[in-house]
């Protein structure tokens, strides 16, 4: 048995970390015993956010409590290399008092902003190095994210980069139209202005005209939610674009399964969107920016078009050249969700996952 201590988002709160994290717990072999600490913001009200700086303290009271009086194989920490950053190296920092190496770190997000801050400082980089170093073990989601890390001095040996995954289960029963009645472009993201949702309402009205066939569906919710309905308002383009707003479970999952194509010209500092496995694992062809790990699980012309720094006139041109051949459009689909179910699926990737536990469990004295 390998007991691990797993920090984590709360579940009750959206994101994709307690997703991953959910997902995770529910496909670890069941050798694995887990148990969570939940850290950071317990709700959206200004009262948790007011409440946030001593949140941290306190789960880090937890945290060393919990180490204190149980024992456990492997701690398991799911940071973001943004502002979050300074909390979770609060947590690290109660790991290295310990002495405890058995640590695995899995670095989800990752902003360049922050991350040329803290790297390219003689000070913070040496900061940065001392308290998160001590690491058995650091998952990331770029090959460029773990260059930054080795060009700042850290072991490359003992850094992996991997993927995130999708849940099968989700697509259980639904029966996809795709094929039947229009041609379905999707967007599924939070509404935010770097995701692309713009520039993807641009390519589409240059599309329109020319295949009037087509339907664009943009599902989500977000800060720019009524400044795209407002866009889609002014175009005329009201009875070929639909916003049903943020959408889980069966509903998504039926929103992919119907789409021949999943748009996403994100240039947002993404590590690997969940999303984009989804739309794979549902047999979309995907139109995807090359924003963070992207290019680390997509090759284009393959799994669809990757777009850099993409603009209107550029998903445009991608959205005409899948459309033009919708055969083609359905042969990468095709192909895509052979590729997800083999390399994306969770069950897989937890036992990837599993495989490090077991290592650093095996390789170094049990932890206090």
């Amino acid at each position: 048995m390998i007991k691990v201590l797993m920090l984590s988002p709360d579940p009750y709160q959206p994101g994709g970390v307690a997703d991953y994290v959910g997902m995770l717990k529910a496909n670890l072999p069941p050798d694995i015993q887990v148990e969570s600490l939940f850290t950071g913001r317990r709700g959206q009200t200004i009262f948790w956010r007011l409440l946030s700086p001593f949140l941290t303290f306190f789960d880090a009271l937890r945290l060393l409590l919990r180490l204190l009086y149980r024992r456990y194989d492997v701690v398991h920490l799911n940071p973001s290399f943004n502002k979050a950053l300074l909390r979770d190296s609060l947590f690290m920092l109660v790991l290295r008092v310990f002495g405890l190496s058995r640590v695995l770190v899995f670095i989800h997000g990752w902003n360049d902003e922050w991350s040329n801050r803290v790297l390219s400082g003689g000070l913070s980089r040496a900061l940065f190095r001392w308290v998160w170093g001590g690491a058995g073990r650091i998952l990331l989601l770029a090959s460029r994210f773990k260059q930054s890390l080795v060009d700042a001095g850290f072991d490359g040996g003992r850094i992996q980069v991997v993927s995130t995954m999708f849940d099968a289960g989700q697509f259980e029963g639904v029966v996809s139209r795709r094929g039947e009645g229009p041609v379905r472009v999707l967007f599924l993201s939070r509404f935010v202005r770097e995701k692309g949702g713009y520039e993807l309402l641009e390519g589409f009205a240059q599309v329109a005209v020319a295949y009037p066939e087509t339907q664009l569906t943009c599902a989500g919710d977000g800060p720019e939610a009524a400044g795209m309905r407002a866009w889609v308002e002014r175009q005329g383009l009201g009875g070929r674009v639909r916003f049903p707003g943020f959408v889980r479970g069966r509903d998504k999952a039926q929103l992919l399964a119907d789409a021949d194509i999943f748009a996403f010209p994100t240039y947002y500092g993404e590590g690997c969107p969940v999303s984009l496995l989804e739309a794979m694992a549902a047999g979309c062809a995907v139109i995807s920016g090359d924003a963070g790990g992207i290019p680390d699980v997509f090759v284009d012309g393959v799994n669809g078009l990757m777009l850099s720094r993409p603009t209107g006139d550029k998903v445009g041109a991608a959205l005409r050249e899948l459309l033009a051949n919708l055969s083609r459009c359905r042969a990468i689909g095709a192909h895509n969700r052979e590729v997800a179910g083999k390399r994306f699926e969770a069950g897989r990737v937890s036992a990837d996952v599993a495989a490090f536990y077991a290592a650093l469990a095996g390789n170094e004295r049990r932890c206090k």
